[in-house]
């Protein structure tokens, strides 16, 4: 962490990477990501994205001298990215097509037909377990308005369901299409 992290400006991890970072670093939530065998509460995720970012981050609460300031979580249901404000723009498309395309390479198609694909998030979900005024917000889940956004201490963090294959024919190399495709669509605005 103290060695990479301090040098980029932005992460893409995945489920196993992010239980990584948060059990090697005594951070929030260890152990609970891997002992889930469905996938990872959103508010665990919100909450890692944001113990990231507060401590290993750009303006970091450690005094720590770093450039990172975006996190993107990809899983198979969903993706969460999570930034220091006013330093990327654009980030709900981001979010969005990196969703898009985990869904159409896994499919192996470049239109999307319906009954290939199936959501797997919850009908309702809270945005953090730590922080109480987001623990006590609960999200229902609307279909013609999939992205949520919410903030908390000075970042932002956009989520967005993906579309799941039901019978998936190509996942190699899948999580690089992911955070490329996210990154290609965020501005990072150099302040």
């Amino acid at each position: 962490m103290n060695q990479v992290v301090p040098v980029v400006n932005s992460l893409g991890l995945n489920e196993q990477e992010l239980s990584f970072i948060t059990s090697a670093a005594k951070g929030p939530h260890q152990g609970v990501i891997e002992s889930d065998k469905n996938l990872p509460e959103i508010a665990v995720v919100g909450d890692i994205i944001h113990w990231i970012l507060s401590n290993y981050g750009k303006g970091n609460t450690m005094g720590r001298n770093s450039r990172l300031t975006r996190v993107h979580f990809h899983s198979l249901s969903y993706h969460v990215i999570g930034h220091v404000r006013d330093t990327w723009s654009n980030i709900k498309s981001a979010v969005v097509m990196g969703t898009k395309v985990a869904s159409q390479q896994a499919c192996g198609e470049s239109q999307f037909t319906a009954n290939k694909y199936e959501l797997k998030i919850p009908d309702a979900f809270a945005l953090s377990v730590n922080y109480a005024p987001l623990r006590r917000k609960v999200i229902l889940y609307d279909p013609s308005n999939p992205q949520t956004s919410w903030q908390r201490d000075q970042f932002d963090f956009h989520f967005n369901p993906v579309l799941v294959c039901k019978k998936p024919g190509n996942t190699v190399g899948l999580g690089d299409s992911i955070s490329a495709m996210g990154l290609y669509y965020s501005q990072f605005q150099d302040n």
